[in-house]
């Protein structure tokens, strides 16, 4: 279990870091005892805690910033939560919620079935006595969506992989500066395409293709790689490090290739 959850002080002290962190560096104690639903008296002790900690550092009662560490402290935490919340979802959710499936073949009410992932969907099959299983909750042809109960096992997911193509901004040469070339064998190599920036979009249509993603990529790359989906991302350069940190910060693995003219 995480840490967090193990005594309410250490808890309320994580929710008064959280909101510093949130609005540093000015945000008054009474702002904070407002939000998390304590005493100012009672904010005012955390924080002097959390000063003591070198979490964090006071310039008065409404000026706050967190130290170096108190960032690493929030990183901790909200992994431990993180993984907690998985566990939770895994052993206990699991059993007493319904998942829906997409049924490989003809399926009967209460038959066992296996469990897997493909395409970033899950598919249920007659059991093989093996991986994870479930019970179907309703009859389903084939293609059909079936409902799974009492699930247990891990089902086997690979994370997809991200590729990046920098592309050069306007400031750079935009799409004229760009390896058209190379991108076009990226391109139809991909089976998820998504754009960022205007140059990447020319340079796209420069080559007769159209990104299948253009709006809110930045979370599609994430909740597609999440589902075992790898995914090309052009990106206009500027972009690329935030990308980037989503990626980090999911822990996804990815590749950036130089879209430039040589």
């Amino acid at each position: 279990m995480a840490q967090i959850m193990h005594s309410k002080g250490v808890s309320t002290k994580f929710k008064v870091l959280s909101e510093i962190a949130a609005n540093q560096p000015k945000i008054s104690q009474k702002d904070i005892s407002k939000k998390i639903g304590i005493t100012p008296q009672a904010v005012s002790e955390y924080v002097k805690e959390l000063v003591d900690e070198e979490l964090l550092e006071s310039k008065g009662r409404s000026s706050y910033r967190l130290t170096y560490k108190g960032v690493e402290r929030i990183i901790k935490v909200a992994k431990e939560l993180r993984e907690y919340y998985q566990y939770i979802m895994e052993t206990v959710v699991s059993d007493i919620s319904v998942w829906t499936a997409i049924a490989a073949e003809n399926l009967k009410e209460g038959e066992p079935v296996s469990l897997r992932m493909k395409d970033g969907n899950l598919y249920a099959s007659r059991y093989g006595g093996h991986g994870a299983s479930g019970i179907s909750t309703t009859n389903a042809s084939k293609d059909e969506d079936v409902g799974v109960t009492s699930i247990e096992g891990i089902i086997d997911l690979k994370p997809g992989k991200v590729r990046i193509c920098n592309v050069p901004g306007i400031k750079y040469g935009g799409s004229k500066n760009t390896d058209l070339r190379k991108l076009r064998k990226e391109v139809n190599r991909a089976k998820l395409v998504m754009s960022i920036g205007t140059e990447s979009m020319i340079a796209l249509r420069k080559i007769g293709a159209e990104p299948h993603i253009r709006y809110g990529s930045k979370e599609v790359i994430v909740d597609a790689a999440g589902h075992g989906v790898s995914s090309l991302v052009v990106c206009v350069g500027d972009e690329v490090a935030s990308v980037i940190k989503r990626l980090q910060d999911n822990e996804m693995e990815y590749k950036i290739l130089d879209m430039r003219v040589e």
